[in-house]
């Protein structure tokens, strides 16, 4: 990479403008606007970017949030079982009863 001289990364330069160039006229008449593409790129990198005052992404869960969402679906499960016992006993008692 050292050797290079100034011909040779002329030659490379025209190659790429050229390239470049076939690229965008062959979007342009497949219909595709760069400029379009470019402003969704960069409303998607602008959404991706916004954080919470923390300083964490807003699209991210953080750890925390899932752990306490785990605990409290646990919780909510252990709650109806002890609604189940609880109505079976009420059954019963209201059977023993007649």
């Amino acid at each position: 990479m050292n050797n290079l001289d100034l011909t040779t990364v002329s030659t490379v330069a025209l190659i790429a403008v050229l390239v470049i160039d076939r690229i965008v006229g062959m979007l342009k008449t497949r219909g595709i606007d760069l400029r379009r593409m470019a402003k969704q790129l960069q409303d998607l990198h602008e959404w991706h970017d916004i954080r919470d005052p923390d300083g964490v992404f807003k699209w991210m869960v953080r750890q925390s949030l899932e752990k306490a969402i785990t605990d409290l679906q646990i919780t909510l499960a252990d709650i109806m079982k002890l609604g189940e016992k609880l109505d079976r006993r009420l059954e019963r008692i209201e059977n023993e009863n007649k």
